[in-house]
């Protein structure tokens, strides 16, 4: 049983100035040979992008990890039952 659910928010060991920054636990699969994978989405980060307007992508909608990744990126759950965005969808299925 995975400690992730889908729609926790939770903050994370971040870069330096992305304190602010969360992830929010979009999907949690088991996968017979892989384990458990938690798929996440990352706001209030500054990733360079040359096709965002202005350079930067602020939202990573999806990035899938293994959850013992996760468990050892995360600090504390902030939030729980948070509606899951659906933009991770079209990464997801990629």
């Amino acid at each position: 049983m995975s400690q992730f659910e889908a729609g926790q928010v939770w903050t994370y060991q971040t870069r330096p100035g992305e304190e602010d920054s969360r992830l929010t636990v979009v999907k949690v699969e088991q996968q017979d040979k892989l384990g458990t994978i938690v798929h996440i989405r990352v706001d209030g980060v500054a990733q360079k992008n040359p096709h965002a307007p202005d350079g930067v992508s602020r939202v990573i909608h999806h990035m899938p990890f293994d959850a013992e990744a996760i468990r050892k990126s995360v600090i504390e759950l902030v939030a729980s039952g948070v509606p899951v965005p659906d933009s991770f969808e079209e990464g997801y299925a990629i």
